[in-house]
């Protein structure tokens, strides 16, 4: 009897904040937008980083540069608290 393969494929994904590998359903992605704002879109064109609905792996994003890394821009040209503020104006995290 031959084994049957399941059609589900488990998509995985790394936290730019914790650097978990958890499946892409329980994180957000965040893209560059062409003005250089940061949306958080699983549609979005472009580069895209993935981190945890949580402020911890948000902040830690932002402290650590992981999110400009990935996202192939510039640390400054983000600003501050980039990935924390587009995941607030989401209304993915608390203010």
């Amino acid at each position: 009897m031959a084994k049957q393969r399941s059609t589900a494929r488990v998509i995985i994904r790394t936290c730019v904040g914790c650097r978990r590998r958890v499946d892409a359903a329980e994180l957000h992605r965040i893209a560059v937008l062409p003005t250089g704002d940061l949306t958080v879109s699983r549609t979005a064109a472009g580069r895209g980083a993935w981190v945890c609905p949580n402020s911890r792996c948000a902040d830690a994003a932002d402290r650590s540069g992981g999110a400009a890394r990935t996202l192939r821009v510039a640390r400054t040209a983000l600003g501050v608290t980039p990935v924390r503020t587009a995941l607030q104006h989401a209304g993915l995290i608390e203010h």
